[in-house]
């Protein structure tokens, strides 16, 4: 196994919907899709209120 510094991480996407959630009042997830990266990671999370 290889060991190095990591240069760019991008989030579980069902992690952060639930992370999300805990945080915010977005509602409950039911979908959540990685949308872009660049200099701003870009996901879209689908709750029972709507869509952010």
């Amino acid at each position: 196994m290889v060991i190095a510094p990591a240069a760019h991480t991008v989030l579980h996407k069902d992690r952060l919907a639930h992370e999300a959630a805990r945080l915010y009042e977005i509602g409950t997830p039911r979908s959540s899709r990685f949308v872009s990266n660049g200099l701003n990671d870009t996901y879209s999370i689908a709750t029972n209120t709507g869509i952010y």
